[in-house]
């Protein structure tokens, strides 16, 4: 079988192995403890440490089996852009693929700015000003930028050197502090009314969400149907874990009466162990950001290269360094993020600001996973979330996430949707023009799929594609829509005909 000529396949050193994998899907969802302190200053510290019991429960447990297996059933850098498109077609996978984007590049923003706001924690006044904030923000983004210049491989492999130098500061305030603890100050409640239900649940979501992140270097990973899912996992344990206790303990040391902000763990650090522990709290979140800055900046710039590869962008996004970077999207995001973080200097307002348009997309992403799962039973899956097939136990998986999804939405202010509505229509608005660009100067353009590896078994005859939805037909680069883009099965997925690869 397949999966077994792939396991018997010997070690890529170029790949990201299980290790590295999930050191990057840990800097892609947390990095470090630091960005937990707003759901504190929401709702206080009972419900935030709640919040992260149950919410990966529903959140990030759902994404995380939606990624193992739709990643390693189309290991391709168009990640969740391949996984849309095969479900609803490429005018939808494309608006995905930018939703995506569009809130890639404001994360990426999110993590200089948390930089500035712990540095600034320590005192002093040199980072006060508005012109030496801006200074040190342009600063930090060149300095990473520079980094992931140098390719794919050397963040991938250093990745899991500096997730053990991120930790340590965290490990010796957890083990110092957590003999200190005063445990009733763990159930400290806050009335309904002063909840700001908005900010709490955006800060939940940000700090467990992009689980599917990394699926948009599928191709860079070594052996994917053994290395995602127990990456995965890894990651999975290690955020949840490191979120608890730190908070937890935190939350524990510090006076009952202090007013949290977004950088008040370094505090903690101070009255654990005194200014020494957080200091190293400071540098190590600088470290973490780094970190994330660099899966944010690695995931967005393949993410377009492999929109390239499916001839929804042009071919030039596809150009790559002699180390295998993608010269245009690494250009264009960080001109993105060069600009953004010069007007936004909030880190409240980038996340909620980045959640919406996130939100909007993921529900689509989990609408694609019903959708595979009935009609693309053809396609191998190495791996299977909750054990096997059935479009129930698909749609019983991401309910409890898509009604999350819903409440934070719900929750957003006004200003949030005028964003979002922004977003999507922009999206909209490239999609018709790159369409007409197609057609005015379609050598700019692959051909529709040209370099997506064939993934399922069975094509049908024109007149059975013409009159059933699930053929995906993509005009082709003269403008005639005659270009048959492999169909997944129409056999519904729990009729006897249908056939499990597993």
């Amino acid at each position: 079988m397949a999966v077994a000529r792939r396991a018997l396949e010997p070690s890529d050193p170029n790949k990201i192995g299980v290790v590295g994998l999930a050191s990057l899907i840990f800097f892609a969802v947390a990095g470090s403890p630091a960005g937990t302190e707003d759901t504190i200053v929401a709702a206080g510290p009972l419900l935030a440490l709640l919040g992260f019991v149950f919410m990966p429960v529903v959140w990030a447990v759902p994404e995380s089996l939606v990624t193992a297996e739709l990643a390693t059933a189309f290991p391709h850098n168009g990640g969740y852009v391949v996984w849309v498109t095969r479900a609803f077609g490429p005018t939808t996978g494309f608006v995905v693929g930018i939703l995506k984007y569009f809130a890639n590049v404001l994360d990426n923003c999110a993590y200089p700015v948390m930089m500035l706001n712990y540095f600034r924690q320590l005192g002093g006044t040199a980072l006060e000003s508005d012109t030496a904030a801006r200074v040190f923000l342009a600063g930090v983004t060149t300095l990473l930028s520079a980094a992931q210049w140098r390719g794919l491989e050397i963040v991938g492999m250093s990745s899991a050197a500096v997730l053990v130098v991120t930790l340590i500061p965290f490990v010796i305030l957890v083990v110092v502090g957590i003999g200190k603890v005063e445990w009733g100050r763990l159930g400290s409640r806050r009335e309904a009314k002063n909840i700001d239900w908005a900010l709490y649940l955006q800060t939940l979501f940000w700090n467990l969400n992009y689980w599917d992140a990394v699926s948009t270097v599928a191709s860079e990973v070594e052996n994917p149907s053994r290395t995602f899912p127990r990456a995965l996992g890894i990651a999975g344990v290690s955020v949840v874990s490191m979120y608890i206790l730190v908070l937890g303990v935190a939350i524990g040391n510090l006076p009952e009466d202090v007013e949290w902000n977004n950088s008040e763990l370094a505090d903690a650090g101070l009255y654990v162990a005194g200014p020494w522990l957080q200091i190293s709290i400071v540098v190590s979140v600088a470290i973490s950001a780094a970190g994330l800055f660099l899966a944010d900046l690695s995931t967005g710039i393949f993410m377009l290269d492999g929109m390239a590869d499916l001839g929804m962008l042009p071919e030039a996004f596809s150009w790559k360094n002699r180390r295998g970077v993608p010269v245009i999207g690494f250009f264009l995001q960080i001109l993105l993020v060069f600009g953004l973080v010069q007007l936004v200097d909030s880190l409240e307002d980038i996340i909620s600001y980045e959640m919406v348009s996130y939100c909007f997309s993921q529900v689509i992403e989990f609408a694609a996973f019903v959708r595979l799962r009935q009609t693309c039973v053809d396609v191998e899956r190495p791996y299977m979330a909750l054990g096997g097939n059935g479009t129930w136990k698909a749609i019983a998986l991401v309910t409890p996430a898509v009604l999350f999804t819903i409440a934070v939405m719900f929750f957003s202010s006004g200003a949030v949707w005028l964003s979002a509505a922004i977003q999507v229509a922009l999206s909209l608005g490239l999609a018709v023009g790159l369409f007409r660009l197609r057609r005015s100067r379609p050598r700019l353009f692959r051909s529709p799929y040209s370099d997506v590896p064939n993934y399922s078994i069975q094509r049908w005859n024109d007149a059975e594609s013409e009159s059933d939805d699930v053929a995906l037909i993509e005009t082709d680069l003269h403008g005639n829509n005659d270009t048959e883009i492999e169909p997944c099965t129409r056999t519904p997925i729990n009729s006897p005909e249908s056939t499990t690869l597993a």
